[in-house]
């Protein structure tokens, strides 16, 4: 059994997310596949972090 937990919840403007990812310890990140999730998963993965994009339709926010 797998125990996942949400870490940070904070909401932020685009140019805050990679300032606050970069000064934490690399980790993996899941997002939902969207419009941009693509482009962020690139920025995230540049900082050393494991990015797992997931379909919708198995996202649920907490």
């Amino acid at each position: 059994m797998q125990i996942t937990t949400t870490v940070l919840r904070k909401q932020l403007r685009r140019e805050q997310v990679a300032a606050l990812l970069a000064n934490l310890p690399t980790c993996l990140i899941g997002m939902e596949a969207c419009g941009s999730a693509h482009h962020w998963a690139r920025e995230l993965q540049a900082l050393g972090d494991t990015v797992r994009l997931m379909a919708p339709q198995f996202v649920k926010p907490t």
